[in-house]
């Protein structure tokens, strides 16, 4: 008898438990990275499924000092859950670094990603599709390696707060 009580009353607080973490949430669905390579921007998925060309491993080819290679900017797609109104999305930005890849590599650049349009409910779209970076400027003849990732800034529990950051590598 006592093991059942007992069962029945750690069941209960398990239950409670579980319910009581329940809260509001921010993040990032969709996010990719925009190179022009001379015929306009082109879209790579960098943690989405869409018919776009996914980013990660993708081969740019064999580039020389004569071609385009543009780094124009990122994208990403926000969520807030403000069924509770205590979660809020800030901006994001795309974080870059080119390097010879026997080498070791050095600090990453950034591009901000500002407010670009509102997606309906709670969704919005940050973006800059601009920003015509030369990743070519300045490189010597070698194999090179484009690393990315995104950042998003948000607040899970204060709807006009920021400073949480949430990354897609």
């Amino acid at each position: 008898m006592k093991i059942k009580a007992l069962l029945r009353l750690s069941v209960l607080s398990l239950a409670l438990l579980i319910s009581s973490s329940i809260y509001a949430d921010w993040g990032i669905f969709n996010s990719f990275v925009i190179i022009d390579q001379g015929a306009g921007n082109v879209y790579y998925d960098a943690a989405s499924a869409t018919g776009n060309p996914d980013f990660q491993g993708f081969y740019f080819g064999n580039l020389t000092s004569a071609s385009t290679f543009l780094l124009d900017g990122a994208e990403i797609q926000t969520f807030k859950d403000n069924n509770s109104g205590t979660s809020n999305v800030c901006g994001g930005d795309i974080y870059y670094r080119v390097y010879r890849s026997c080498d070791t590599p050095g600090s990453f650049l950034n591009l901000d990603l500002p407010f670009d349009i509102s997606l309906g409910g709670n969704d919005q779209q940050w973006a800059e599709t601009a920003g015509a970076i030369n990743l070519l400027a300045g490189l010597e003849p070698g194999k090179y390696t484009l690393e990315i990732y995104i950042e998003a800034e948000g607040n899970q529990t204060n709807s006009s707060g920021c400073g949480e950051y949430k990354y897609v590598k």
